[in-house]
């Protein structure tokens, strides 16, 4: 609880009284005829009906099973057992006296080390990082408002710096996603059209494909296979126009406020409480709440996260320009050289009837949970299997500009277009790239393409492109990939001699840092994507006790 994410994703009210419940317990199962320790009645009692009846996220239940694993097992019954590696935190001997024990107690620290819970001591860090985040959210709250002077040290007014706000996130914000570009009368007279959107791309594909369906009819030919030219057969160009209407509806509470904003400020309508919200929101650089109700996930800062959403917007649009070429190309269409999209002119050789991204930027989606979805549906459909009988087979993709030091920079921006449209190979035939994750938590170690311990000081690291490839689920692989989780004393205890044996960690991934949201139907946070298997040099438990996590985005 006090470590927060990196602890349990909800904050949950344990009392004293479920210690002492605890205690009780623990004191009747210890009263066996044959002296032995129930251990697994006693970490189910405690975990999954004391404890665990407060938990109600997965992963919370996961976390509190591996910490408890820590104390009930029966490697604390012998000698010289400690529960962190300094030998501090230890069992107390029998031999130990009332006036020992006290002195013991009495000279353990404070503050408890991270350590004791299985963390690593950034945690530490991240809590003291939290807390003096929440103490300047309080100061500037309360520090009053200079109307007439403004910000101090700056010589404008509040409504000064508001204004220029507001102009600078119009200026970097489209009205829409995609710019519809009428044609001009040479254009219809050379034969061509202007820039048309997806969904106008759609509604002319469709009725193409009705007039050819008509004519296969008039000839009386049986339907066949799926028409490879029909837009309504992949799963992605519909998650791609679903995308796009979401975004195109933000950017017009954006913009509709924006307007309504300037105009508040200048006097000529009446400042709505939203529009004061607004106000206020901009000066201290946060995202207002009417955005963030019609938005996505995000902690982003008001500067970081208008230029999120402008990258978000570039990405889908490069993206449904490119399927707009590609179906221009095959219906014979000529595009004005003027029009057309210098990127997508340069997709190298062999892509030009690419109608997607080279690597998806999972980050980007509105919806990520049905982007993932459609890249099944899209398999099930070219295999011909059931689309409920397929999951994920995961591949992290180390490239040799992958180095450590890359991978730590955090800082360091990453061009979002190129990255997703021109740079590396082309696409796997089956599945999807997906780019711009990052770990919490842990680093991704390229020699030995594994998961490693973090930096001192570092919570966060990058992650290189993973290749989610579908595969086929059968009930023998199930169940083995159920006992290679479930059966953790089996890994705990393998022969470690051999450094190059890896063990596979359930990440989750998450939309943001906060991890917690709402609880859905599925049992999850509405703030999980999915987990992804990563391979680790160290047991599961050890990265679960740390609560390493995949983000899709930082709070920077």
């Amino acid at each position: 609880k006090k470590y927060g994410p990196l602890g349990y994703n909800i904050p949950y009210a344990f009392t004293s009284s479920d210690l002492e419940v605890s205690l009780q317990m623990l004191q009747a199962l210890m009263v066996e005829e044959d002296g032995t320790v129930p251990w697994s009645a006693l970490l189910y009692l405690t975990g999954e009906v004391v404890y665990g009846g407060r938990v109600t996220d997965a992963w919370d239940r996961r976390c509190l099973h591996s910490i408890l694993q820590r104390f009930l097992c029966p490697e604390a019954l012998n000698p010289g057992y400690s529960y962190s590696s300094d030998g501090l935190y230890r069992p107390l001997p029998e031999s130990y006296s009332l006036a020992e024990s006290r002195a013991y107690i009495d000279a353990l620290p404070n503050s408890d080390s991270p350590e004791i819970f299985g963390m690593h001591e950034n945690a530490e860090n991240a809590f003291l990082r939290s807390q003096a985040s929440e103490l300047i959210e309080i100061i500037v709250s309360v520090q009053p408002r200079l109307t007439a002077t403004g910000v101090i040290g700056s010589g404008k007014s509040n409504d000064e710096i508001v204004l220029e706000v507001v102009s600078d996130i119009s200026q970097h914000l489209p009205d829409t996603v995609e710019q519809d570009e009428p044609a001009t009368a040479r254009d219809r007279a050379a034969g061509s059209v202007g820039h048309t959107t997806l969904n106008a791309m759609f509604a002319s594909n469709q009725a193409a494909m009705r007039k050819k369906s008509q004519e296969r009819q008039a000839k009386g030919e049986k339907g066949g296979l799926e028409d490879p030219d029909d837009l309504s057969n992949s799963a992605l160009v519909t998650v791609l126009r679903q995308e796009i209407d979401r975004y195109n509806r933000l950017l017009a509470v954006v913009h509709t406020s924006l307007r309504s904003l300037t105009l508040a400020v200048k006097g000529e309508v009446v400042m709505s409480e939203h529009l004061e919200e607004a106000y206020n929101s901009f000066l201290v650089q946060r995202v207002p709440e009417k955005w963030q109700e019609a938005a996505y996930e995000s902690c982003k800062p008001l500067g970081s996260w208008v230029k999120d959403l402008a990258q978000r917007v570039d990405f889908f649009s490069t993206w449904a320009d490119l399927v707009i070429s590609n179906m221009e190309r095959k219906m014979g269409i000529n595009r004005p050289a003027s029009k057309q999209s210098p990127l997508s002119l340069d997709l190298g050789e062999g892509e030009v009837t690419r109608d997607g991204p080279r690597s998806y930027w999972l980050s980007g989606f509105f919806f990520p949970q049905g982007f993932l979805t459609g890249v099944l549906q899209n398999h099930a459909r070219k295999t011909g299997v059931s689309v409920d009988s397929l999951t994920f087979d995961f591949h992290v993709k180390t490239a040799s500009s992958d180095t450590e030091e890359a991978l730590n920079d955090t800082k360091q921006g990453i061009s979002i277009l190129n990255s997703a449209f021109k740079q590396g190979q082309i696409p796997p035939e089956a599945g999807v790239l997906v780019f711009g994750l990052y770990l919490d938590g842990a680093r991704w170690d390229p020699r030995t393409d594994s998961l490693q311990e973090t930096v001192t000081s570092q919570q966060y690291s990058r992650l290189p492109e993973i290749h989610f490839n579908p595969v086929q689920v059968t009930l023998s692989q199930l169940e083995r990939e159920t006992s290679s989780v479930s059966d953790s004393s089996t890994a705990a205890t393998a022969e470690t001699g051999q450094p190059t044996l890896k063990r596979m960690y359930e990440c989750p991934l998450y939309r943001t840092s906060r991890r917690a949201g709402n609880l859905s139907s599925t049992g999850h946070s509405t703030n999980f994507v999915t987990a992804v298997n990563l391979p680790s040099l160290s047991p599961s438990e050890h990265w679960v006790t740390r609560g390493v996590a995949m983000l899709c985005q930082l709070d920077d």
